[in-house]
């Protein structure tokens, strides 16, 4: 994996804030590795695995979760105990609606989220009650 200092030289001071981090950019150009750098970092600063819900919805691992209820409802699943949860999800885009379960994060839970994806799924940012775009 391809260290990517500078751009996470932009995303460390947004850890924890109270917005959704929105990676956006042409396919193939390393969202998700940067992704999956902000994973590591959080196990550094000593973030339990069981408390960072990655989901990458490329992988055949996540073909049947292509709607905003279906996704919500597994996350709220994953999240049952009390605490700070860190949900990354890339290519967001693949999930209809996804901006409500998202949003709905926010209002029902404490999380921190990440979200990657191409540069097509721009208009639905918008959507979203709290973002800011870092890359």
């Amino acid at each position: 994996m391809i260290n990517r200092e500078l751009y996470m030289e932009q995303i460390t001071p947004f850890i924890d804030k109270p917005f959704v981090k929105v990676i956006t950019g042409i396919r193939r150009c390393g969202k998700s590795v940067v992704l999956r750098l902000i994973r590591e970092e959080l196990l550094r600063r000593g973030v339990s695995e069981d408390y960072i819900i990655y989901m990458n919805f490329e992988s055949f691992e996540w073909i049947d979760m292509k709607e905003a209820k279906a996704l919500y409802a597994h996350i709220r699943e994953a999240t049952k105990a009390s605490g700070k949860y860190y949900i990354l999800l890339d290519e967001i885009q693949e999930v209809t609606d996804w901006e409500k379960a998202v949003n709905a994060f926010l209002v029902d839970l404490d999380v921190d989220i990440y979200v990657t994806g191409s540069n097509s799924f721009g208009r639905k940012i918008r959507c979203l009650s709290h973002y800011d775009f870092i890359l």
